[in-house]
């Protein structure tokens, strides 16, 4: 905790075709802070390897408010960069990462910075956040890298984050640790937010980044699987969808992920339901309904996927944020 209290001095740099969503979703926390809590001193500045405006994906432009010589000391590096991260090669981005990294800054990464992270050597051995369409560049040619499917991760000085919307949980998480979970609340409600997701919570698309294949009819019967979370069919069916045995389905899912269909299938279901046990925006009685379980069968099968069951991992999510 005390490590964050101190970054309160945020300098983005921004890489050509940089992702504005995951930038103006960082942003708009702390320039929120600094409305709600003057006091609290967070200050934020934008820096590119020019002081020429960087064009983002969407074809706006932003001009740099800094200089990239006069970064201040202790202040935390935030890289931003875009889908072309993972590939084209940004040499002397990655090397000014490389270097505030060795002058001790804390260097964060969000939405495909975090890819410019990877290249630049920082993320070796820690276990980050990534955009879902980065995962695959990220595991086979940065595979020093632990990739998770967490919307936002903290390993020491470094911090990185899947981008987009959760940008803004991972500066609330930040806020929150810093003053207080009322000035995080305040702000979420100012952006309209109902409830602030902590880095448990699983992308959206997490499934594709776990269940990777190149089979057909098993990616097909992951398809059939996805489109039916709530009213599950039967492993039969599924099988029975691709014009093949449920045996022969069973055997392709245990070469393909070493685990049964409806292993895979359970894993899926719960990963989508965790989302809504994590938000507490309803009963844990409706979700476990609303995905054809009884509530007592619900949280077995939620302990033996996660490890916890989902009244605690619900109370835990609270006290990340308290």
């Amino acid at each position: 905790m005390s490590e964050f209290q101190k970054m309160r001095n945020f300098v983005f740099f921004l890489d050509d075709g940089f992702t504005m969503q995951a930038f103006s979703s960082a942003v708009e926390v702390l320039r929120l802070v600094r409305k709600l809590r003057p006091d609290a001193g967070y200050n934020y500045s934008v820096v590119a390897l020019s002081d020429r405006p960087v064009a983002a994906s969407n074809g706006l432009q932003l001009i740099p408010d800094a200089r990239i010589e006069a970064v201040p000391p202790r202040a935390v590096v935030v890289a931003v960069s875009g889908a072309h991260a993972n590939q084209a090669k940004a040499p002397g981005f990655v090397a000014r990462l490389r270097d505030w990294a060795r002058r001790g800054h804390p260097v964060w990464g969000i939405s495909s910075g975090v890819v410019r992270l990877a290249q630049a050597g920082l993320l070796d051995g820690r276990r980050v956040a990534a955009h879902w369409e980065d995962v695959q560049y990220l595991r086979q040619i940065h595979d020093q890298v632990q990739v998770s499917a967490a919307l936002f991760a903290s390993d020491g000085r470094v911090a990185t984050c899947a981008g987009g919307g959760a940008a803004t949980d991972m500066m609330l998480w930040v806020i929150a640790r810093d003053l207080g979970a009322q000035v995080a609340d305040d702000i979420a409600a100012r952006l309209v937010i109902d409830a602030v997701r902590d880095g448990r919570t699983s992308q959206r698309r997490v499934s594709d980044m776990r269940f990777e294949t190149a089979n057909g009819p098993v990616y097909a019967a992951l398809g059939v699987m996805r489109a039916n979370l709530f009213t599950p069919l039967s492993i039969a069916q599924v099988a029975d969808s691709q014009g093949i045995s449920q045996r022969q389905l069973e055997r392709l899912f245990v070469q393909e992920f070493n685990r049964t269909p409806s292993r895979v299938y359970t894993e899926l279901r719960l990963e989508d339901a965790r989302l809504d046990v994590l938000s507490a925006r309803r009963s844990l009685t409706e979700i476990a309904m609303d995905y054809g379980y009884s509530p007592a069968t619900f949280a077995r099968n939620y302990q033996k996927i996660f490890g916890v069951l989902p009244s605690d991992d619900r109370r835990e999510s609270g006290a990340a944020m308290s």
